[in-house]
Protein backbone atom coordinates (compact mmCIF):
# COMPACT_ATOMS: atom_id res chain seq x y z
CA UNK A 1 0.00 0.00 0.00
CA UNK A 2 2.41 2.72 -0.79
CA UNK A 3 1.43 5.96 -1.80
CA UNK A 4 -1.14 6.18 0.82
CA UNK A 5 -1.32 8.43 4.06
CA UNK A 6 0.20 11.46 5.51
CA UNK A 7 3.21 13.30 3.40
CA UNK A 8 4.99 15.75 1.65
CA UNK A 9 6.26 14.34 -1.22
CA UNK A 10 9.08 13.19 -2.56
CA UNK A 11 11.15 16.03 -0.67
CA UNK A 12 9.37 15.97 3.03
CA UNK A 13 9.14 18.88 4.96
CA UNK A 14 11.27 21.23 2.70
CA UNK A 15 8.03 22.55 0.74
CA UNK A 16 7.07 23.35 4.24
CA UNK A 17 9.93 25.23 5.02
CA UNK A 18 10.31 26.97 1.39
CA UNK A 19 6.86 28.48 2.40
CA UNK A 20 7.32 29.35 5.47
CA UNK A 21 9.84 31.48 4.42
CA UNK A 22 8.13 32.76 1.68
CA UNK A 23 5.37 34.24 4.17
CA UNK A 24 8.21 35.57 6.16
CA UNK A 25 9.76 37.31 3.37
CA UNK A 26 5.93 39.16 2.40
CA UNK A 27 5.29 39.86 5.75
CA UNK A 28 8.82 41.87 6.17
CA UNK A 29 8.23 43.92 2.98
CA UNK A 30 4.58 44.55 3.84
CA UNK A 31 5.95 45.74 7.09
CA UNK A 32 8.82 47.75 5.43
CA UNK A 33 6.76 49.52 3.44
CA UNK A 34 3.98 50.55 6.07
CA UNK A 35 7.00 52.04 8.53
CA UNK A 36 7.86 54.11 5.72
CA UNK A 37 4.60 55.62 4.68
CA UNK A 38 3.75 55.95 8.47
CA UNK A 39 6.98 58.08 9.60
CA UNK A 40 7.61 55.48 12.56
CA UNK A 41 10.55 53.52 13.39
CA UNK A 42 10.26 50.07 13.74
CA UNK A 43 10.38 50.64 17.21
CA UNK A 44 7.59 52.47 17.04
CA UNK A 45 9.19 55.63 18.02
CA UNK A 46 8.58 58.47 15.34
CA UNK A 47 11.51 59.64 13.69
CA UNK A 48 13.72 62.77 15.26
CA UNK A 49 14.24 65.93 13.53
CA UNK A 50 17.71 67.40 13.88
CA UNK A 51 18.09 71.05 15.81
CA UNK A 52 18.71 72.21 11.82
CA UNK A 53 15.25 71.41 10.88
CA UNK A 54 13.67 73.16 13.33
CA UNK A 55 15.76 76.51 12.57
CA UNK A 56 14.77 75.72 9.00
CA UNK A 57 10.60 75.85 9.55
CA UNK A 58 11.72 79.30 12.09
CA UNK A 59 13.25 80.39 9.04
CA UNK A 60 10.37 80.10 7.06
CA UNK A 61 7.93 81.33 9.76
CA UNK A 62 9.98 84.26 10.09
CA UNK A 63 9.97 85.21 6.04
CA UNK A 64 6.19 84.36 5.80
CA UNK A 65 5.46 87.28 8.68
CA UNK A 66 4.20 84.24 11.48
CA UNK A 67 6.68 85.24 14.01
CA UNK A 68 8.39 88.93 14.86
CA UNK A 69 12.39 88.84 14.76
CA UNK A 70 12.32 88.40 18.59
CA UNK A 71 10.27 85.27 18.43
CA UNK A 72 12.76 84.08 15.87
CA UNK A 73 15.36 84.90 17.80
CA UNK A 74 13.85 83.23 21.63
CA UNK A 75 13.01 80.34 19.63
CA UNK A 76 16.45 79.76 17.77
CA UNK A 77 17.70 80.20 21.60
CA UNK A 78 15.88 77.21 22.96
CA UNK A 79 16.26 75.03 20.33
CA UNK A 80 20.38 75.36 20.13
CA UNK A 81 19.92 74.83 24.19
Amino acid sequence: MMGYGIGYGMFGGLWMIFWLIVLVVVILLIWKMFEKESGTTATGGYTRQTSSDAIRILDERLASGEITIEEYERLKDALRK
